[in-house]
């Protein structure tokens, strides 16, 4: 079974490590095409697995169109390379399947784009994370992190507290990673003896892996009830993983696990943090029990040779195989 998985952008590497992960732990054949990359201070950081679009790299696309089973495209890609698959797919026996990420535009109505392809789609699937609340009749399927758990408890020691600072403008209801109370929050305790705030921008996601190792807790955003793919990287480095996941998003998170449990998310709203932050710093035998806690989860619900499988899954249905 060939594979060949298609985003127009890189997805801050999703598509990527699915693509990585059937490599590594089937017995199938994945490659991952990217149409373009980032602009700015994420260019060249998440293609690092995958192909990049260009003229010089056509011929080999083509040639890997020609040889796959299935067509697994992600989110979105645009008219000129819809024309190029249908000229080398007509008439072959290639399944296509449609797989939602994020959403540029939101609400109240959540399009679905694969509605705008001119695919017949065998399936259709949804990141299990706040998206699959809107598209009921996608197959829920995670995102996978491949990197080596890890834990390290911290007895005395700087508590160190992770996090990326998000722009005022950075989204909609269910893609904004802004609050200013955590802004404000974590400016408060940059003055603190006891805690160093770790700020991520702009590094690249190979150096960020080995600098979360070394932190305690991580801040994935507290504003939509939703979380993102750096909960699931918190939660492998051992940290505390502070969201704002509500009850339909934790459910779909148990849905996913191999063992069918919550994860050990602490809880925070931007009335809370403050609060939530200041009780794990005063109790270190507390802050490394969710550490462990989050550490554990991870070995024995989220490990990549599991999680892969509920692709070969859905690969497998629609080849009837």
């Amino acid at each position: 079974m060939n594979i060949l998985h298609i985003s127009q952008t890189p997805l801050v590497a999703a598509p990527s490590k699915v693509n990585q992960a059937i490599n590594q732990y089937t017995s199938y054949k994945s490659e991952c095409l990217i149409l373009e990359d980032y602009n700015g201070n994420k260019k060249n950081k998440f293609i690092n697995n995958a192909i990049l679009y260009t003229d010089t790299s056509k011929k080999k696309i083509i040639d890997l169109i020609n040889q796959t089973d299935i067509i697994h495209i992600h989110n979105n890609i645009n008219k000129d390379f819809i024309a190029l698959l249908i000229k080398h797919t007509k008439n072959k026996d290639i399944k296509f399947i449609y797989q939602t990420h994020s959403y540029p535009k939101e609400g109240p109505l959540f399009f679905d784009r694969s509605l705008a392809m001119p695919f017949r789609f065998s399936k259709k699937l949804a990141v299990a994370q706040y998206q699959p609340r809107f598209h009921l009749d996608f197959v829920m399927v995670p995102n996978i992190i491949l990197q080596k758990p890890s834990f390290k408890p911290n007895y005395d020691k700087k508590i160190k507290i992770i996090y990326s600072p998000a722009q005022k403008n950075s989204g909609g209801r269910w893609s904004t990673k802004y609050s200013k109370e955590l802004n404000d929050t974590l400016d408060y305790f940059k003055n603190s003896k006891e805690v160093d705030i770790v700020d991520i921008s702009g590094i690249h996601p190979n150096e960020l892996y080995q600098i979360r190792l070394n932190t305690d807790i991580t801040i994935d955003e507290i504003s939509t009830g939703g979380f993102h793919q750096v909960s699931f990287e918190g939660l492998c480095a051992g940290n505390i993983v502070i969201n704002g996941a509500d009850f339909i998003s934790r459910e779909i998170m148990k849905s996913i696990s191999k063992n069918k449990e919550y994860a050990p998310f602490v809880y925070a709203r931007n009335r809370t943090i403050k609060e939530v932050l200041l009780k794990l710093i005063e109790n270190r035998e507390k802050l490394n029990q969710i550490k462990k806690e989050s550490y554990n989860y991870f070995i024995e619900n989220l490990q990549p040779e599991f999680l892969v499988k509920r692709y070969i899954e859905v690969y497998k249905k629609v080849l009837n195989v």
